[in-house]
């Protein structure tokens, strides 16, 4: 028997992970709408081949963040 509960979570997690592959929200955004926390919402893009949006440039932001953060 399905849990309505489950069925409603996994739908919202699809729902999320369709609207991230197709670019129109970012890998936060559809972690917050699938309540999932980001990492989490990673392994399951992960396990639905979905690659992440990550690209050079986000990278070098993310350095300078933290190069600003830890001083």
């Amino acid at each position: 028997m399905v849990d309505p509960a489950d069925a409603s979570r996994d739908s919202t997690m699809l729902l999320a992970l369709e609207l991230y592959r197709e670019n129109k929200i970012s890998l936060g955004r559809a972690g917050e709408l699938s309540q999932t926390p980001v990492e989490a919402f990673m392994v399951f893009a992960g396990r639905h081949e979905v690659p992440m949006h990550y690209s050079l440039s986000d990278l070098e932001d993310d350095r300078h963040t933290l190069e600003r953060l830890s001083s």
